[in-house]
């Protein structure tokens, strides 16, 4: 009885679901899953060696160290570290190429995922070139800007001949060489590198053709008569076994396109097979010989009959590889499906994914902006702080005055116009008034009127006219007022174009960044010929960061600028209407006194 509850608890426990609360290595913060698409591999493979394209678009450079020396690759059981080597990792532009070595790869039984760890500022590097792929594999050449020659990948170090080589940024994985028809690799004569016909041969390479119109060699290894060559002609790429008896087998000519990546295969066994795009394009019955001797790449072993053109990922095995690796050897390329990236995981249970991957958004398009986007921000941000600081004094000022008039509103109103000087009683002249209503518009309007006044009737006392106010002095008494008031509008104005300037500026300024930025980005792509959503999408998002950037300033400063213009205009309005009122009551005042105050 108590095995049976055993029997049915373990069962249970075997049915729960793997949960992911496991975590390789609590010392690394993030980690992020990447799932394989397995309809792309149907056929079981082992020890496939597969490129992790990592990109600002899925994943976080700024969570990582700078050199990638604490990325980590575990299975799906969250426990087998993968073998892995950086390709190119490249942190300022947010590019990176790692490959990774997977147990097994396609059919139903096989892990539909892998995960890769990160965040961890004390991990060491732990890459592991050779154990990237299996014994079988005998030369890798990745090709980088970073080395002086090429080397070899593969855990036999089968160093090609050191030569000086064109390599540009511009390969179907990530940099590629650059042949011009004289200068080609050659690798000698290693142990790893001999070939027997019981276990077979494969090629793998990406190559794009300057033209087809030249013979030229893709690959040859020759040992005496004994040679497997892999060439270009004027009908296509086509594959040759060479025997010492002088018989040869070669496959018919399968046409390339020119200026184009086009991986190409090549299978040797009981049957020479050449594939295109990871397809079996021809095949011929034909057995090679065993052999060793020098390898010649982009052109023949003796240095001659060189390709122009470009060549990348250059991949050698000592065994026939079957047709489903081809398969996925050709779809390592830039338009790869085989992997997906899933969204960044932290180990705090209460971190924020969605602000996380916001920040982490922000830090790309920070470290995406080149030099000259930073000079149009800072302009725009310069221009920013001085309509803000412009608008921030002007609504204080319009505030004050605002109150002011509101006082002094409250205050005069009720205070007749004296009939004999025009003033109103009880009115206090302008040094003894209070700090409320220092700042009213009005008041400064009114007590101009009344200097204006006291001027005009003490210049008819002079002339025998006696102190009354005629048609002609309301008139020039209404001239003096508009002087004033245009004084007060033009003081109200006053700075307000900082912030036209803004709202007008802001945005060329961030669109002249813009362009700037887009003709920098393809004016790298048609320098390199690298046309990859990759490289093209973080260099046009900076470019447009600055576009942001002037709209930010712009449209702030549109509605600060709408909202004052609307203030100063009811002020104006206000102010009108006090001045018309105001000479209205003194022209009335003075008309109701007659003669009765005129000297003859």
């Amino acid at each position: 009885m108590v095995n049976r509850y055993l029997g049915i608890l373990l069962f249970l426990c075997a049915m729960m679901p793997v949960q992911a609360m496991a975590w390789w290595d609590q010392a690394w913060s993030s980690r992020m899953k990447i799932s394989l698409d397995k309809s792309v591999q149907t056929t079981q493979l082992s020890q496939v060696p597969v490129a992790v394209r990592l990109h600002n678009g899925n994943f976080a450079f700024f969570g990582c160290n700078q050199d990638g020396s604490d990325l980590r690759f575990v299975s799906a059981d969250d426990r087998t570290l993968l073998p892995y080597h950086i390709d190119r990792y490249d942190s300022a532009n947010g590019i990176a190429v790692v490959w990774v070595q997977l147990p097994t790869l396609g059919g139903k039984d096989s892990p539909g995922h892998f995960w890769l760890y990160y965040g961890n500022p004390e991990a060491k590097d732990a890459q592991n070139r050779g154990g990237t792929y299996d014994e079988n594999q005998s030369l890798v050449l990745h090709f980088s800007d970073k080395e002086d020659s090429p080397r070899d990948s593969s855990a036999y170090s089968s160093h090609p001949v050191p030569a000086t080589l064109a390599i540009t940024s511009a390969g179907p994985i990530s940099a590629a060489l650059r042949l011009d028809g004289k200068v080609a690799i050659q690798v000698p004569v290693y142990p790893s590198m001999r070939l027997t016909a019981s276990q077979g041969f494969t090629l793998s390479a990406w190559v794009k053709l300057d033209d087809t119109e030249t013979e030229a060699v893709l690959f040859e290894q020759r040992d005496g008569k004994s040679a497997l060559v892999l060439a270009v002609g004027k009908s296509g790429v086509f594959a040759r076994i060479e025997r010492a008896q002088g018989n040869a087998t070669e496959t018919p000519r399968v046409p390339l396109t020119p200026g184009k990546w086009q991986h190409i295969g090549l299978v040797a066994a009981d049957r020479l097979s050449l594939f295109v795009n990871g397809r079996e394009a021809v095949s011929v019955v034909g057995r090679m010989e065993d052999m060793g001797g020098i390898v010649g790449l982009g052109a023949d072993s003796a240095g001659k009959h060189g390709m122009t053109g470009e060549l990348d990922e250059v991949q050698l095995s000592r065994i026939a590889r079957p047709a489903a690796w081809m398969l996925v050897a050709a779809g390592q390329g830039p338009d790869a499906t085989m992997l997906a990236y899933g969204e960044e995981e932290g180990l705090d249970e209460g971190e924020d994914p969605g602000g996380s991957a916001y920040l982490g958004i922000l830090k790309i398009l920070a470290d995406s902006v080149s030099p000259e986007g930073w000079v149009i921000i800072a302009l725009t941000v310069l221009l920013g702080l001085i309509s803000l600081e412009a608008g921030v004094t002007k609504a204080v000022y319009l505030g004050r005055m605002e109150k002011a008039n509101r006082v002094y509103l409250k205050q005069s109103s009720s205070l007749p116009l004296d009939p004999t000087t025009g003033q109103v009683e009880g009115q206090l002249p302008l040094e003894h008034v209070g700090k409320d209503m220092q700042d009213s518009s009005l008041l400064r309007l009114y007590q101009h009127a009344m200097s204006e006044v006291k001027r005009i009737l003490d210049l008819h006392q002079q002339q025998g006219y006696g102190r009354r106010l005629s048609s002609q002095g309301v008139e020039a008494l209404r001239s003096s007022l508009d002087v004033a008031l245009m004084d007060e509008i033009e003081r109200m104005n006053r700075k307000l174009v900082l912030l036209t300037l803004a709202v007008s500026g802001g945005p060329f300024l961030g669109l002249f960044g813009t362009v700037v930025g887009i003709m920098i980005t393809f004016t790298m792509i048609a320098a390199t010929g690298d046309v990859n959503v990759n490289t093209i999408a973080p260099g046009v998002a900076a470019a447009l960061t600055t576009t942001v950037a002037g709209l930010m300033i712009a449209i702030p400063a549109m509605f600060g600028y709408n909202s004052l213009a609307t203030r100063v205009r009811y002020l104006t309005t206000a102010m009108e209407v006090f001045a018309d009122e105001l000479v209205g009551r003194i022209a009335l005042t003075h008309a109701l006194k007659g003669d009765e105050n005129a000297q003859a």
